[in-house]
């Protein structure tokens, strides 16, 4: 009796049937999809922690962290990108290992049992005798048969199919890609320090100019940065020389300028690199002074409030004729305002001798003069105060000086300058004084 195969193909096809592209690609495949999600966790960690919203030209800067410290008796601002001191999420997946066994097991017996007998039924008998002189014979007989057929088979099988699989799976903190370590780098070396109220640099220090050379040029370099250090774009920075400004002209080389060359002034706003650039010549339609100072100020937000900084540049002028001296009215350039708080506006005139002169000076305000009081107190009144006309007389002591007394009645003024003005020897002189608002 031949062996069943039956079982054996069972598990043949069983084995066959094992899914192992299913088996083997999935935990794959889970492992690309989870490498993905890590790659897009550490982005969005850099995008939320790491960077700070879109500013008004769509540009995104760094989150920094700054600190406060002393350093040579001031305090200093330390600028930290967060980015360079905080851990970055970077997962990476560095290992899979998938073990898979099969074990299928197919077996198969017959069992045959046959055994036969024949038995043919019937019977046969028969006598017979006889006699030979003084002997005789006698037999008797009987015969017969039978016929048996007994035939038995079995047949056993059995297989059995059995699998498992281990996945293992291990990720740990890699290394970060060769582009965001050199931006780290970058971050860690832009650490740097602030003045807390920002700062305001220009430079050179002592400039040079030659008068028998109209064609050359000083230029005159201005940085502006904030509290923490960072460059300011478009800061409004006022330069002025505060001697014979006519005697000077200046064109605009960094920066867009926000009010035209007058009188020795301008306005100019710094560039994207917190930078103003001013080159200073000589005009031609006046005679230039021996030297010249250069007042670069500007004013500087920081926490809210605002701070004003000042430089002084010297500028020297070679080959400058020697001028006779000439009357003058001296005093400050700038007038700080507040509500109910009297403040002292002093003037001196002086003749072209370099004596102290009595003579009546006009004080003059640009605008709002109903929000001022103005009282004289040194010198004699000439003519009070009048808010509709913003006008106040008063004749100098024989010191040469006259002084107002000036207090803001508003919280607020439009105001922005005084303009005193006198005849001295025969000739007209004026002074600006500007105003500034304290909170």
């Amino acid at each position: 009796m031949p062996i069943d195969t039956t079982p054996s193909t069972v598990a043949t096809n069983a084995l066959q049937a094992i899914p192992f592209k299913a088996l083997i690609g999935g935990p794959l495949q889970a492992c690309v999809e989870a490498q993905a999600q890590a790659a897009n966790t550490t982005w969005n960690f850099i995008k939320e922690v790491g960077l700070n919203p879109k500013d008004q030209y769509g540009n995104r800067s760094a989150t920094t962290v700054v600190f406060q410290y002393q350093k040579g008796g001031e305090m200093v601002n330390l600028v930290v990108p967060l980015l360079a001191i905080v851990p970055i999420p970077f997962l990476a997946v560095d290992d899979v290992s998938i073990d898979f066994k099969a074990n299928i097991s197919a077996a198969s017996s017959s069992v045959a049992v046959q055994s036969e007998s024949t038995t043919a039924g019937g019977s046969v008998g028969g006598s017979f005798g006889g006699g030979w002189g003084p002997f005789g014979v006698h037999a008797n007989f009987n015969a017969n048969y039978s016929s048996k057929k007994d035939s038995r088979a079995s047949q056993d099988s059995k297989y059995s199919v059995e699998y498992t699989m281990d996945v293992r799976v291990h990720a740990g903190q890699a290394d970060m890609p060769a582009g965001l370590a050199r931006v780290l780098n970058l971050l860690e070396s832009a650490i740097s320090e602030g003045n807390p109220q920002g700062s305001l640099e220009a430079s050179p220090r002592f400039g040079y100019l030659d008068a028998a050379q109209p064609q050359a040029k000083q230029e005159i370099l201005i940085v502006v940065k904030d509290s923490g250090g960072l460059l300011l774009r478009d800061q409004p920075v006022k330069l002025a020389l505060t001697t014979d400004g006519n005697a000077f002209q200046g064109q605009v080389t960094r920066g867009q300028s926000e009010s035209p060359w007058k009188n020795g002034a301008i306005t100019v706003k710094t560039d994207a690199k917190g930078q103003a650039g001013i080159l200073i010549g000589i005009s031609g339609t006046a005679t230039p002074p021996p030297s010249a100072t250069v007042k670069v100020e500007a004013t500087v937000k920081s926490g809210g409030k605002e701070q004003t900084h000042e430089e002084n540049l010297l500028l020297q002028i070679a080959n400058a004729a020697s001028t006779p001296p000439a009357p003058s009215l001296t005093g400050p350039s700038e007038l700080k305002v507040q509500k109910n708080i009297d403040r002292e506006l002093q003037i001196k005139a002086m003749s072209s001798a370099g004596q102290p002169v009595q003579q009546e000076l006009t004080f003059k305000i640009d605008t709002d003069g109903t929000k001022f009081d103005v009282q004289g107190k040194h010198g004699t009144v000439v003519e009070a105060w009048s808010s509709t006309s913003g006008t106040i007389k008063v004749k100098t002591a024989t010191d040469g000086i006259a002084t107002i007394g000036v207090k803001l009645t508003s919280d607020q003024t439009t105001a922005k300058k005084f303009t005193v003005s006198a005849t001295l020897e025969n000739k007209l002189f004026s002074k600006e004084v500007q105003i500034k608002l304290e909170s």
